[in-house]
């Protein structure tokens, strides 16, 4: 990071890891107001960091470069195009070029596809309508998609049709899918980029496999799969057919991609007007993103906040507790997002990185962790800033038993950050832990598109002040390049 203000953030840090060393709390100090965004909520006033310090890190932002960089990330300059992935009419200034047409084409299959498989028009071989959908995939391909069914409310789903996740090739995990399933009503989602995911061939054998001892004519199998892929070329040369193979941009990495053809099975499970929703409400944070004031603009704030964490003061880990079981599957989304983006050595430019990058993200169901680690959060010698997922106390509750259930969720993550902020110095607690809690509202397609866009821009924002590129994942493409070996 080049900027004049390093060596004075630098300066205060050392003043506030002097504070923290002699048990005296700084956070009690930090009088920000939580920050709202339609039905999002930004609460970081238990962090280590008050007006003046993030008056600086703003200032960081501008001397590196930001506002530039984001307004080329909107123009497709910023080397992924999942901005124009979503709601193309608000965030490109292209509307009409060939890019855009292509994107908005592919858009419209997908969905007439999706729409079919909802509405039980989709047969298998012997005639009988597709009522199971299984997702075979690996990282980017199937994290977002599985974060956003297993999180959006029910009253959105409104399907019939039961879908399925596995990525294991050892066969445990997909045989008892299979075990679930009739073989005559299912369809198999094959999600990959490349289409060069070795364990993708594992699955897919496997399926094969099941498909004739169920007696399916070897030649109606691929009848009942489709294929999510910018490898057009090579699954046309596999035999998949041409109408169920859905083209997704090159440009666009993994975990940037559930905007595209790649939320194939997030449609099937919430349908059109859901989904475009979801798409609406990504691109409404963009807007927030892109032209909200720097200190109320939740994506740069988040991500300033864990620059100050990380590299000034000197914490290496991050902590993401949901206090939800349907925000479970944040964590492994957050994972992916941050550390394969983040988590580089190399600057755009070649030359080493002088500065940490990524931080190690971890985490679980809070609630859980409660009775397990916390005990490390709140009295190890090592200090973890923590980010706390819940439904905010207004979150719409109508069963009386889960109303009592979310009620004291609630209270837990409310009392689990102020104990870690605040402590009680006399039993050795010494307080002093940094966290922010993220309340959602409501758990509506549009809600999750929001919060998803959110922890993009967020990456992108790191990303830019390391002077890294967020967008490539060469220490994946190594792993694949040596297996082939």
């Amino acid at each position: 990071m080049v900027s004049s203000v390093v060596g004075d953030l630098e300066r205060i840090s050392e003043k506030v890891v002097n504070i923290i060393s002699k048990k005296k709390n700084f956070i009690e100090k930090n009088n920000f107001i939580p920050v709202y965004h339609d039905n999002l909520v930004f609460d970081f006033s238990r962090q280590h960091i008050n007006a003046s310090i993030l008056s600086k890190l703003i200032q960081l932002s501008e001397e590196c470069g930001l506002r530039k960089k984001i307004n080329g990330l909107f123009e497709g300059q910023g080397g992924s195009l999942h901005i124009q992935l979503r709601s193309q009419e608000k965030n490109s200034k292209k509307s009409d070029d060939e890019l855009y047409l292509k994107i908005n084409n592919e858009k419209k299959r997908m969905l007439a596809f999706a729409t079919k498989v909802r509405s039980k028009k989709l047969k298998g071989w012997t005639g009988k309508p597709i009522t199971n959908v299984i997702v075979l995939g690996l990282g980017g391909s199937v994290l977002g998609p599985k974060f956003v069914i297993e999180s959006v409310d029910a009253e959105f789903k409104l399907t019939t049709t039961t879908l399925y996740f596995a990525s294991n090739p050892d066969g445990f995990e997909l045989k008892n899918t299979l075990l679930q399933s009739n073989p005559e009503k299912s369809l198999i989602i094959i999600q990959s980029k490349s289409l060069t995911t070795p364990e993708l061939y594992l699955m897919f054998s496997q399926v094969k496999q099941w498909f004739e001892a169920h007696s399916c004519p070897k030649f109606k199998e691929l009848n009942q799969m489709a294929v999510v892929t910018s490898n057009i070329e090579l699954a046309l040369k596999l035999g998949f057919l041409q109408d169920t193979v859905f083209w997704i941009p090159k440009f666009v990495g993994g975990r940037f991609s559930v905007w595209s053809s790649i939320g194939l099975p997030v449609a099937i499970a919430i349908g059109r007007n859901n989904y475009n929703s979801f798409l609406e409400g990504a691109a409404d944070m963009d807007q927030h993103f892109l032209l909200e004031k720097a200190s109320t603009n939740i994506p740069l704030l988040a991500a300033l906040i864990a620059i100050w964490n990380q590299n000034f003061l000197k914490f290496k880990t991050q902590h993401v507790a949901t206090y939800s079981s349907k925000l479970d599957f944040l964590i492994q989304y957050i994972q992916q997002l941050e550390m394969e983006s983040l988590g580089k050595s190399l600057k755009t430019d070649g030359s080493p990185c002088l500065t940490e990058t990524s931080a190690i993200v971890w985490g679980g169901s809070g609630i859980q962790g409660q009775h397990a680690y916390f005990q490390l959060l709140h009295q190890g010698t090592s200090i973890v800033p923590i980010d706390f997922y819940g439904l905010h106390p207004s979150y719409r509750v109508e069963n009386r038993a889960e109303k009592k259930g979310h009620n004291f969720l609630c209270e837990n993550l409310k009392v689990q950050a102020d104990a870690l902020a605040f402590g009680d110095p006399k039993n050795n607690f010494p307080g002093n832990r940094p966290s922010s809690i993220i309340w959602l509202k409501e758990l509506s397609p549009s809600s999750l598109g929001g919060l998803m866009s959110l922890l993009e821009h967020k990456v992108f924002t790191m990303g830019i002040l390391w002077g890294i590129n967020p967008f490539d994942q060469p220490g994946v493409e190594l792993g694949k390049k040596m297996l082939k070996k």
